[in-house]
């Protein structure tokens, strides 16, 4: 049994990363600005919940009391309308105070949550790996990568660390890209590029096993995962998919556009500095996808196929 610190256990992905901690027996000290959060979770043998902002001095005060082994931080200000300022002191400030603390501790391991965003929206050549340059285009994605370098910069060859670049997630309690493109396809209210386009999204699910390994199993010293579904699926195939699921046929073609008109709607976005506007743009009108080896070298997650997962979900009714 291992006593973990686990930020951002409110959020998407890190209840599900909660549920599996607690379910393998872990001790959880949870900070969470308002503990009704995670009412739900009352009374669970092991979750310990401390209301408060999970970087201050006084939080980490909290920390020593609860005695961790490691660190899974996964927090962060999300895309959105926020400033450059609040960017680097919610994601890139706070993960160097974490991990200072870390350091000072000596703790087991630090799991650090970035994003394949770091490549870009749209990555500059696919498969996207270790290798491949770095390129943020937008805040959120600039503030995780400087959050990756100061990580690695305070705790290279003194605390071994893992960070996560999870691709788009979807699953139980999604309400990101994959949510809202099944509303929208449901409701024919979005064109779609008349092209073959290869997107890499990500079950959920494979995250929560992931960081069950990564409790028991040690990494290498400073071991940097991309994490996707087994392969990258047809954008089309997934829309079609979810019409056929909600319509019984195939998405209609008046909705099928040439790419032109999607790389007019992608630079109008960026004319006036509308992130979301110019991401989805560029997210339905390019491949986009990620080498995935190393995460299969390191540890033994099996990889899900896209397709069936998101046919299950829709059965599921996950993202009505």
């Amino acid at each position: 049994m291992a006593r973990i610190i686990l930020t951002g256990s409110t959020g998407f992905v890190g209840r599900h990363v909660l549920e599996a901690l607690l379910e393998d027996g872990h001790m959880v000290l949870a900070p969470v600005r308002r503990a009704k959060d995670l009412a739900d979770y009352k009374g669970i043998e092991g979750l310990v919940v401390r209301e408060g902002v999970f970087y201050t001095k006084t939080m980490l005060q909290t920390y020593d009391q609860f005695q961790p082994d490691m660190i899974m931080h996964f927090a962060a200000l999300k895309e959105g309308r926020h400033s450059k300022k609040d960017y680097h002191s919610i994601n890139v400030r706070a993960t160097e105070l974490l991990a200072q603390y870390a350091l000072r501790e000596r703790l087991d391991r630090f799991v650090f949550c970035s994003t394949v965003g770091i490549y870009g929206t749209v990555p500059g050549r696919i498969p996207a790996d270790a290798w491949t340059p770095a390129s943020p285009d937008n805040e959120f994605q600039r503030s995780k990568f400087r959050a990756e370098k100061s990580l690695v910069n305070i705790l290279r060859n003194q605390v071994p660390f893992v960070i996560l670049r999870p691709t788009v997630a979807y699953g139980e309690g999604d309400a990101g890209f994959v949510y809202k493109l099944a509303n929208l396809i449901r409701k024919r209210r979005i064109p779609l590029v008349n092209d073959q386009i290869h997107i890499h999204l990500l079950d959920v699910q494979m995250i929560a096993e992931l960081v069950k390994q990564i409790v028991h199993v040690t990494p290498e010293e400073e071991c940097i995962l991309n994490l996707a579904d087994k392969k990258p699926v047809l954008l089309d195939k997934i829309v079609n998919s979810m019409h056929q699921h909600y319509h019984g046929s195939e998405y209609p073609g008046y909705l099928v556009w040439p790419p032109k008109l999607y790389s007019i709607g992608s630079r109008f976005g960026s004319i006036l500095n509308m992130d979301r506007i110019n991401n989805q743009s560029q997210l339905l009108s390019n491949s986009w996808y990620y080498d995935t080896s190393n995460l299969e070298a390191q540890f033994s997650i099996v990889q899900r196929d896209t397709l069936p997962r998101i046919k299950q979900y829709l059965r599921d009714k996950v993202f009505d």
